[in-house]
């Protein structure tokens, strides 16, 4: 069996610096998550109101796939599991995958890459993601037709 050679310094770097905007993107997702004000209405972090949705805009509430995904993320990072799902179903998926996601890229700054087997899990991740925020998705616009939550 052929054995393999580490990679030179210079590839295992590369990777390094990949990795580093996504592990901190990741963490920033998480701090600013716990740290933020979230009512019924918005999500507000030292006074700045968050992101305005632009078919919210333009056709009003209820139309767009992620209304609420902000605030239902930013409620599971605060311990607020039953108010995150009414908000949107896939609320807690955001923490879960940026959690991952530090964990993922936190190790290939560590070790200087991500392994064969975490690249394996990302992509089965990825789609297993896709397919449940798909699923969700879905569900929330037939809820909401239904009534059973709101944005």
């Amino acid at each position: 069996m052929a054995e393999h050679s580490p990679p030179p310094p210079a590839a295992r770097l590369g990777e390094r610096l990949r990795s580093l905007p996504l592990a901190l993107a990741c963490a920033a997702v998480l701090v600013i998550g716990v740290l933020v004000d979230v009512d019924a209405s918005r999500a507000t972090l030292a006074g700045w109101e968050g992101p305005v949705c632009l078919l919210n805009a333009a056709f009003g509430s209820g139309y767009c796939p992620g209304c609420g995904l902000t605030r239902s993320a930013a409620l599971a990072l605060q311990g607020q599991v039953g108010a995150s799902l009414a908000m949107h179903p896939i609320g807690f998926l955001v923490p879960a995958l940026a959690a991952f996601g530090l964990v993922v890229h936190g190790a290939a700054l560590w070790r200087g890459g991500p392994s064969a087997g975490v690249e394996r899990a990302l992509r089965a991740g990825w789609g297993l993601f896709f397919a449940a925020a798909l699923a969700a998705t879905a569900a929330g616009w037939v809820g909401r037709g239904l009534h059973t939550f709101s944005p």
